[in-house]
């Protein structure tokens, strides 16, 4: 069967004069957000693949750190890539600016700090999120918030025998969510107020002295038990 083609114009004739302009829509913010994508050259990615690319091990808080720099002012996402990211002897993922989150792609996506010193994650600033990361230290502490209402959302947390602790949260107003704290000093320490802390599993403890927060539903397993 053909196709018959339809002029369209010929049937429908000339357009009829515009209609009234519509009610004006309520004022942005004025904020502007953005998205970036760090990968990591040893687990294969390319300059093609990413905005930021960690060249070698060792030094990939640089590269990330530099991602959450360029942020505009309203803040944003840093997106890590598979792979195992090596922080620096005296370094962190600095997270020091507003409304930031940093997103992993859950166990494939690890940030690994061998040394002593400052946390592998540091959250400085307000309203922040960190989920879906694997953190491993060994001497160092996992994840350190200290802004207000931050959020640690379904991170794996592993922590060797000279860390200090997993996770700890300060300020105000805070959700720590499930979340795996794993290793001899696997602790989630909560201070401040106002925070909500569930559904976490750890095999060490929770140690809260917090105020006005809810902590609840969560799974402490003994050390000597797991």
């Amino acid at each position: 069967m053909a196709t018959r083609v339809v002029d369209l114009g010929s049937v429908m004739g000339p357009a009829g004069p515009a209609g009234p302009q519509g009610p004006k829509g309520e004022q942005g913010l004025g904020r502007r957000v953005a998205r970036l994508v760090v990968g990591n050259a040893a687990a294969g990615w390319t300059e093609a693949d990413c905005d930021y690319l960690c060249p070698s091990k060792g030094r990939d808080n640089e590269a990330i750190n530099a991602a959450i720099q360029a942020l505009p002012s309203g803040g944003g996402e840093i997106v890590l890539l598979d792979g195992t990211y090596e922080l620096t002897m005296a370094g962190s993922v600095m997270m020091d600016r507003d409304n930031v989150t940093l997103r992993g792609n859950g166990p494939a996506t690890e940030v690994y700090h061998h040394y002593v010193g400052e946390p592998a994650v540091w959250v400085k600033g307000k309203g922040c999120t960190v989920r879906d990361i694997k953190v491993r230290v060994d001497h160092a502490e996992g994840i350190q918030a200290e802004g207000d209402n931050v959020a640690v959302l379904n991170c794996h947390i592993f922590c060797g025998d000279g860390s200090d602790g997993a996770v700890s949260v300060s300020g105000s107003g805070s959700r720590l969510l499930g979340n795996l704290c794993q290793g001899e000093q696997g602790v989630i320490d909560v201070r401040g107020s106002g925070h909500v802390v569930a559904g976490n599993i750890t095999v060490r403890a929770i140690s809260s002295t917090a105020t006005n927060s809810a902590v609840a539903n969560n799974v402490v397993i003994p050390w000597e038990e797991a």
